[in-house]
């Protein structure tokens, strides 16, 4: 099973990502404080559950969405308050 695809909206330091996967292995690269290591939480979260406050500073509203799966099948997961209008 892999990542197809990971959005997020008002998630911590990140505004706005939308990435399609397709391949194996990716680096993700970037200055100080540009969310590197939110992306690798949104994906924990997206696969453990756990969570704590995600939410951007400033905002009530967010989201994390991820869809994973393999050749076969994909399943999409989502967590925030906008996942379930979307």
């Amino acid at each position: 099973m892999y990542i197809k695809r990971l959005e997020l909206s008002n998630f911590q330091v990140i505004e706005k990502f939308e990435g399609e996967f397709e391949g194996n292995v990716y680096f993700v690269t970037g200055d100080n404080e540009l969310g590197k290591s939110t992306l690798l939480k949104a994906i924990g979260i997206m696969l453990t559950g756990e969570r704590d406050e995600v939410l951007r500073n400033g905002t009530d509203k967010g989201f994390a969405k991820m869809v994973v799966g393999d050749i076969a099948r994909s399943e999409e997961r989502c967590v925030g308050k906008e996942c379930r209008s979307r």
